[in-house]
């Protein structure tokens, strides 16, 4: 978010699976997050408020927790501001693997920790994505 303009960003997110589910021992729920960046007033530098809801990871609770976050009255005296037409789109790896805290087993409900990775740091949206240039020997 380094170089993106001042505004609301709004991101989901879900996990590619290879394995079946019931084999995996943590949660393997969708992620969404809000995140406002602002500028307090013209003189000051630009401070980051990032607000981070991830929802659904208990979908009732998900669902109560984001209505109880509505605030709009939604009226013509106060209309709500949201975006109507998304035209940005991005794509990012995100890797998660276990830390082995010892060598004799590597699960993550013994006591190892869950760990994770994100990539593409310049957030530029790219023309072509790692895949797809992968596949088609483009890079």
């Amino acid at each position: 978010m380094a170089d993106l303009p001042l505004g609301h960003y709004y991101m989901a997110a879900r996990q590619y699976l290879t394995e079946p589910t019931a084999n995996m021992g943590f949660n393997h729920s969708n992620a969404t997050a809000s995140c406002n960046t602002a500028r307090t007033t013209t003189s000051c530098p630009v401070q980051s408020s990032r607000t981070f809801s991830f929802l659904c990871m208990d979908m009732k609770a998900g669902k109560n927790f984001y209505e109880s976050q509505i605030r709009s009255l939604a009226n013509e005296d106060y209309p709500i501001n949201v975006p109507l037409d998304i035209t940005t789109r991005m794509y990012i790896t995100v890797s998660m693997n276990v830390l082995c805290r010892n060598n004799t087993s590597c699960s993550p409900d013994v006591g190892n920790m869950l760990a994770t990775s994100m990539n593409n740091i310049s957030w530029n949206n790219l023309q072509v994505d790692v895949l797809e240039a992968y596949y088609r020997s483009s890079i």
